[in-house]
């Protein structure tokens, strides 16, 4: 049975010679998937406020990945789904600055249009700064807010970036984690 995580694993043996995740898979030049949206996410955060989620299973592979230190690892210990990584950032960055922007990330996605996307990426940015509590979506069609949870005021602090995957994302935070 073909699963999300599976998909492309004929592809990734194929370029690879191995079993690696897709993220850690350089399928369109010479850069993993997971260093491509590194860069991308280093266009506009800090690299000391950057945080990666992954999967212990994946040290292997996430140790290849030069720009990642240490320091803006969080390991699973088994794999859990993408809620786990995700929900102890949240949780990290709040204790900090309950004021966060968050966004998601994810690093197993493939931008073809990569000048259109970065035309757009400081909008969800921009529009959760105006719109304090409120959650909002970058894709295909723009940014749209999707829900407010309630307002507070004064300016956000800190943003994040996590992943829709297990096995790498990003995070940002008013301070190093």
């Amino acid at each position: 049975m073909t699963t999300p995580e599976t998909r492309l694993q004929k592809l990734t043996r194929l370029i690879c010679k191995d079993d690696r995740p897709k993220q850690f898979c350089p399928l369109f030049g010479d850069q993993t998937m997971l260093e491509e949206t590194r860069k991308r996410a280093e266009r506009s955060i800090s690299p000391k406020q950057i945080l990666v989620p992954l999967t212990r299973s994946h040290r292997a592979f996430y140790l290849r990945e030069l720009g990642i230190r240490p320091s803006q690892r969080i390991v699973q210990p088994e794999k859990k789904g993408a809620a786990p990584p995700i929900l102890y950032s949240l949780l990290s960055i709040e204790q900090n600055d309950d004021d966060a922007i968050v966004a998601i990330l994810p690093c197993d996605h493939h931008y073809s249009d990569e000048r259109r996307l970065l035309l757009l990426w400081n909008t969800p940015f921009d529009s959760a700064a105006q719109h304090p509590g409120s959650v909002m979506l970058l894709d295909r069609r723009g940014v749209r807010k999707l829900t407010t949870a309630g307002s507070k005021s004064g300016p956000p602090l800190t943003a994040m970036m996590s992943s829709g995957s297990t096995s790498g994302g990003f995070a940002k935070s008013h301070r190093s984690l």
